[in-house]
């Protein structure tokens, strides 16, 4: 799978975060440099992005929620939370699509973890924070459905077992 010519998942490679930088990115400090009501917004925002909640954040909010966001709890959540949307199947409407397919992934993001004897947290730095960084960055998901980001994250923790196993 290729996004405008080249691979949607590059030969694998450690994801690292600089200490210092992520630091400037604390929650509690953002507020100081953007003071008032934006400072809070942006406080919120980031919190929820990073705990892997950033969907219902924007679903509260009544929010439009972009395509990648449906990959920031994968990315970002918690064992437990992956557990979780593993079972949070709705009946009905858009959104519920979308939480289905996220639900179908977490199932699979779960068994990929028990398979491999590894650790959620690996696998989220290995493939899906890269994932969710590249389809955030990628203005053509914006037209897709729930199936394709179905097939592309499972392309991707494909590609990600079959790097592991060479």
């Amino acid at each position: 799978m290729s996004l405008r010519g080249r691979s949607l998942w590059p030969a694998p490679r450690e994801f690292t975060v600089d200490s210092r930088r992520f630091a400037r990115l604390d929650p509690r400090r953002v507020s100081h440099r953007f003071p008032g009501a934006l400072g809070r917004r942006l406080n919120e925002d980031v919190e929820a992005f990073l705990r892997g909640g950033y969907a219902e954040y924007l679903e509260d909010r009544s929010e439009t929620i972009p395509v990648w966001v449906w990959t920031n709890l994968l990315a970002h959540g918690t064992e437990a939370d992956v557990r979780r949307a593993s079972g949070d199947m709705r009946t009905a409407g858009l959104t519920c699509q979308w939480r289905d397919a996220r639900a179908y992934l977490a199932t699979e993001l779960l068994a990929a973890v028990e398979r491999e004897h590894g650790s959620l947290a690996e696998l989220q730095r290995r493939a899906l924070i890269p994932l969710e960084l590249e389809l955030a960055a990628w203005p053509g998901v914006t037209n897709w459905s729930p199936q394709h980001l179905v097939t592309a994250v499972l392309a991707g923790l494909c590609a990600d077992q079959r790097s592991r196993n060479r």
